[in-house]
């Protein structure tokens, strides 16, 4: 998991994906773990997250700061 995790952190994707499931994959398969079963549990771990910070999003573009804050 950990492994997993860093490639899906590193900067070659939009949030991981696709890096963050063939990692999954190609890691699982060293436990003896299927590649559809390896692809469903990294697809469940994506979109967890992806609605856990939805809120959070939401919220933040609701907040209305002033305009151009930090000029002179």
């Amino acid at each position: 998991m950990p492994m997993t995790i860093f490639a899906a952190a590193l900067p070659i994707s939009l949030n991981g994906w696709g890096v963050r499931e063939g990692a999954f994959v190609a890691g699982f398969a060293l436990y003896g773990l299927g590649a559809t079963d390896a692809l469903a549990l990294s697809l469940m771990i994506g979109l967890s997250v992806t609605l856990s910070s939805l809120p959070g999003g939401l919220l933040w573009l609701s907040l209305k700061g002033p305009k151009g804050a930090g000029r002179p």
